[in-house]
C-alpha cells in the first residue's frame, strides 16, 4: 500500500493534526519497512512535531531499537 502511494510523488512532510510526518508515525509504529522506505525518498529526519519530538525520539521512546537505528544510521541524533 505504501509503496503505491509513494509512487503517487505525495508531498511526504505533510503533517496530521499533531504535527507528525509519516516518518514520525512510522517511527512510533516501529514499521521498519516504511521508515526504510521514506528515508529512501529523503523524508526530513530533524523534522519535529507540534511537542518537539522527532521520529528518533519517538522511535526510541516507543522501545523500537531497530528503526531508531536506521534513523540514526540515517544521520538522526
Amino acid at each position: 500500500m505504501v509503496r503505491l502511494l509513494l509512487k503517487r510523488n505525495p508531498n511526504i512532510e505533510a503533517r496530521d493534526s499533531e504535527g507528525l510526518t509519516a516518518l514520525s508515525l512510522a517511527s512510533w509504529s516501529c514499521d521498519e519497512a516504511v521508515v526504510k522506505r521514506l528515508l529512501k525518498r529523503n523524508a526530513n529526519i530533524k523534522s519535529k512535531c507540534d511537542r518537539g519530538f522527532t521520529a528518533s525520539y519517538l522511535a526510541a521512546h516507543g522501545g523500537h531499537k531497530a528503526v531508531a537505528d536506521l534513523l540514526k544510521e540515517a544521520g538522526a541524533s
